[in-house]
């Protein structure tokens, strides 16, 4: 499971386990909202900063940062 909030921080979760497993930081604001790709290895993050950014699970970095102008 994933969560996001106003820490500016997306966190990976274990339920079975019920652990953190992982912390993703890059966004400047709050991060509004999160979306799984269909094979569950990629996930796409939206924020107050105009940002939205993909990740992979298994990297703690950004993979492709997407800034919208308007």
């Amino acid at each position: 499971m994933l969560s996001t909030g106003m820490d500016k921080c997306v966190k990976l979760w274990c339920l079975r386990l019920k652990t953190l497993l992982e912390e993703f930081y890059g966004h400047v604001g709050t991060v509004w909202d999160v979306q799984w790709a269909p094979t569950g290895y990629y996930f796409l993050t939206g924020g107050a900063d105009k940002l939205a950014i993909l990740w992979k699970t298994d990297v703690p970095a950004p993979q492709r940062i997407f800034e919208h102008q308007g």
